[in-house]
């Protein structure tokens, strides 16, 4: 089987085509992918200070309520007279 110049030119142009549709579909895909990991790393940021500002808020709810059974705890030996 011979090919001649004009189906060597039509078989190039195809694969070309081919490959230009692939290089764009990855491009999308790339697009596509560094987006979602962008919305990740955001919504990772954003737990990471909800978890940070819950830890605080309940050290500072730990640290008033032992100072409040503290204080309870001197009025009632104070009471008792010990």
């Amino acid at each position: 089987m011979t090919l001649d110049a004009e189906d060597i030119a039509a078989a190039i142009a195809r694969i070309e085509t081919k490959l230009d549709g692939h290089i764009e579909h990855s491009r999308e895909w790339r697009a596509h992918t560094d987006g979602a990991i962008a919305d990740l790393g955001a919504k990772v940021q954003r737990l990471d200070q909800l978890r940070h500002g819950g830890a605080g808020m309940l050290l500072g709810l730990a640290l008033a309520a032992g100072a409040a059974g503290s204080f309870a705890v001197q009025r009632l030996k104070s009471l008792l007279g010990s």
